[in-house]
């Protein structure tokens, strides 16, 4: 019995052993207002929530989590921040809801951002156009509203100047299906804000980045995460002035 529990610890311990190891490293590139036992915690708690990760390649897990460190988030997964999502052996580091919203409003010309997801029985109507708006009635009075039929993101900007985008459950299946973390992970635990990610991320092609959400994008846009769009990756690039060339794609989903 105490042999079958030091094998079962074993790996969680030296994982921390390995993570403490790493912390001088991550304190000279995160962000001032996130501290390095904070983030050292959140590897450690994404190792205890995901025992897969404790079995995957070393140094994609710490790859992963460099990649978090550089952008200031949490990548424990119960934030909805970020996820360190294992697949085929290796890490990838995929940015939630939270966490892109977080990055977006690091910019100064956002003044707010949202996304939602549209289910069967709202009331739900896009207008284009010259005068484009955009009318959603949460069923909120019935018991079951039933499936998601859509996402949207509303970006409103300084000066007054406002952008949307929707995307359909075909659009944002297709997103998922893409995805090579589509059986495991954030899309299986929080499907739904991984929807509200999927139209964010795609309205951000059309918004002023800052430097953290076009890293952002060009990190996920070389793990594949599904809808690493050509416009999304050449405005990342642009405003990190790497080459667009030099970036991974991967198919567009068609409009």
């Amino acid at each position: 019995m105490n042999q079958s529990s030091t094998k079962s610890v074993a790996p969680i311990e030296g994982f921390k052993v390995a993570v403490e190891s790493r912390k001088a490293s991550w304190a000279a590139i995160l962000p001032k207002h996130v501290s390095v036992e904070r983030f050292a915690r959140s590897i450690i708690l994404a190792a205890a929530r995901s025992p897969a990760l404790l079995n995957a390649d070393k140094a994609t897990v710490f790859l992963a989590a460099q990649q978090a460190a550089q952008l200031g988030l949490d990548c424990s997964g119960t934030l909805g921040s970020a996820y360190l999502v294992p697949y085929g052996g290796k890490v990838t580091l995929v940015i939630g809801y939270r966490g892109l919203i977080d990055l977006a409003r690091r910019s100064k010309e956002i003044v707010s951002l949202q996304a939602q997801v549209v289910h069967a029985a709202d009331r739900f109507e896009v207008t284009l156009g010259t005068e484009p708006s955009i009318v959603h009635v949460p069923a909120f009075g019935v018991d079951d509203r039933g499936d998601v039929t859509a996402a949207y993101a509303v970006a409103e900007l300084v000066g007054g100047g406002r952008q949307f985008e929707v995307m359909t459950r075909g659009q944002l299946d297709g997103i998922r299906k893409r995805s090579k973390a589509s059986g495991s992970g954030p899309w299986v635990t929080d499907a739904e804000e991984m929807m509200r990610k999927t139209v964010l991320r795609r309205l951000a092609k059309w918004l002023p980045l800052s430097p953290e959400l076009a890293d952002a994008m060009i990190a996920e846009a070389a793990g594949n995460d599904g809808d690493a769009s050509d416009a999304a990756i050449a405005a990342a690039a642009d405003v990190l002035e790497v080459p667009a060339d030099n970036v991974e794609k991967e198919p567009t989903d068609a409009k």
